[in-house]
């Protein structure tokens, strides 16, 4: 999700991500002070494909 905000005289842009992982638990990610649309769709992308590399990855207990 990209929401757009105002900070002083500039509109910035936040990216939130959210998802679940393998125990079913919530997990989520933020960008936040970016200063350009183009720049927040493609740091959505990299959050999303982050969020599904650790959904995907098993947890090992030493």
């Amino acid at each position: 999700m990209i929401n757009k905000y105002q900070a002083g005289n500039k509109f910035l842009y936040e990216v939130f991500v959210k998802g679940r992982d393998k125990d079913g638990k919530q997990i989520g990610k933020r960008r936040r002070g970016i200063t350009s649309i183009r720049k927040a769709k493609e740091i959505e992308v990299d959050l999303i494909n982050e969020l599904r590399s650790k959904a995907s990855e098993t947890k090992t207990w030493t």
